[in-house]
């Protein structure tokens, strides 16, 4: 794989060692998602999510991405497909959770702990009545095995129709797109805050702000995908409270959809700019997922581009969104890379840098997870970027998804993963320089982002 011979050649690329528990089948095989091109996804690699769980704020999602194009996970014969499809209808969603308890069983990297969760919920779906109580009952069951990389999602759920993106999943599971506005929103017990607003998308434009408290939309309460599903090419009225207490405003923003992939991309594209602080010249790169390989292209685009060339620092924003990020993406800072010196016979003298190599911040937070947290943790301890913003997810798993008959995804951990032989999963990574995030109300400022200027602007 061209991924191992980087990690050979290069001494800052963090080794990736995958661990499969027992349930791997023949050959190591950890799940029937086979990897894809060597070049573009680490077998091992994961991706970690960041985005708040819907219907579960307790799970902590994320995926890995050693998924090939339309397969997937466990395939259920289609007569036996159809079967529980037609018992979920009737409300009885014991086949359903058959699937979910063998899949479990099969296929959690921790052999044992597998056997013993499938033993102990052997039938747990007899006489629940509807997917979205399955679901919650699931969830439920599940936290039990403490693992990141895990969880149940329906078609109503955000991180079902990411983790479709992602894997590429086939048939009824295929992502086409999804409707929204374009912004990134976190669901906590005293509302839904708008956490980033993508750049060059309909709520940039409709004039939303970080801390913006999104009350309702046409007139219901806010829903991450309900409450935009079928509004494509129309207009959604937002009520918005800007301050705690004050009065709701209405926003109208419009409704577009758009493959997830596509958004995440252009919203890194279109966020990557060289903006003056503390008379320094600073690069900012908002990395919102990693998970293939056209997102760490654009990051080198953008180093290579002229505005950054003539940067003097640059913040790297890995907070929240999807994970996924190659270890070979610290290859695009290490400095033993020669520079060249260009001089033509009468052209100016050029000098070129294939990687960057001045100061660098790193913005981390709660919501960085699995391959953020491998970069993150690589270039923190190779001395090449200060860590500023809060503790890291501790959530290092290889994960797969299974596809379900009832049209559900179940997410789950299936191997182990080290960089450099240490474990992250559960241990987090800490900041160089602590600052507490702030989000209700915060009226569209970001203290740990003006942090991490103050920072990078210093060095």
């Amino acid at each position: 794989m061209a991924t191992r011979r980087c990690a050979r050649d290069m001494s800052l690329v963090p080794r990736i060692r995958r661990l499969p528990g027992a349930a791997c089948g023949p050959g190591g095989r950890a799940a029937s998602h086979a990897a894809g091109p060597a070049t573009g996804l680490l077998a091992a690699a994961v991706l970690c999510v960041a985005v708040v769980p819907i219907l579960r704020p307790s799970l902590s999602p994320g995926a890995s991405v050693a998924a090939a194009p339309g397969r997937a996970g466990l395939a259920v014969p289609e007569a036996s497909a159809a079967g529980n499809r037609a018992e979920c209808r009737r409300g009885d969603f014991t086949a359903v959770g058959r699937e979910v308890e063998h899949i479990v069983r099969d296929r959690f990297f921790d052999a044992d702990a597998g056997r013993r969760w499938a033993e102990r919920h052997r039938d747990f779906g007899r006489g629940l009545a509807s997917r979205e109580v399955f679901a919650a009952e699931a969830n439920r069951r599940l936290a039990e095995l403490k693992a990141s990389h895990t969880g149940l999602y329906t078609p109503d759920d955000w991180m079902h129709h990411a983790l479709a993106a992602v894997f590429r999943l086939g048939g009824r599971h295929r992502h086409t797109g999804l409707e929204g506005i374009g912004a990134d929103v976190a669901l906590t017990p005293q509302g839904a805050f708008v956490r980033r607003v993508f750049a060059g998308s309909p709520s940039e434009r409709a004039g939303l702000r970080r801390g913006d408290e999104i009350v309702s939309v046409d007139g219901g309460p806010f829903h991450p995908v309900l409450s935009f599903r079928g509004k494509a090419g129309r207009d959604a009225v937002l009520a918005v409270r800007r301050r705690e207490g004050g009065p709701p405003e209405e926003i109208r923003a419009s409704v577009r959809r758009v493959p997830l992939p596509r958004e995440w991309l252009d919203a890194q594209k279109q966020g990557s700019r060289v903006i003056w602080h503390r008379g320094r010249r600073i690069g900012v790169i908002p990395l919102f997922v990693g998970a293939g390989q056209e997102y760490q292209a654009a990051a080198q685009e953008a180093l290579q581009s002229p505005a950054f060339q003539q940067a003097d620092a640059l913040v790297l924003d890995l907070r929240d969104g999807l994970g996924g990020l190659n270890p070979g993406f610290v290859s695009l800072f290490d400095r033993e890379v020669p520079v060249l010196t260009i001089a033509g016979r009468e052209g100016p003298v050029r000098t070129h840098s294939a990687t960057w190599r001045r100061r660098m911040v790193v913005l981390v937070n709660g919501g960085s997870r699995s391959g953020k947290e491998i970069v993150a943790r690589a270039l923190q301890r190779h001395g090449l970027a200060v860590l500023v913003g809060e503790r890291t997810a501790g959530a290092v798993l290889g994960g797969s998804a299974f596809p379900l008959s009832d049209g559900s995804l179940l997410y789950l951990a299936v191997s182990d993963v080290r960089s450099d032989g240490e474990r992250l999963e559960g241990r987090r990574v800490d900041p160089d320089v602590p600052v507490p995030g702030s989000l209700p109300y915060a009226g569209g400022r970001d203290p740990q982002m003006e942090r991490a200027l103050d920072v990078a602007a210093a060095g």
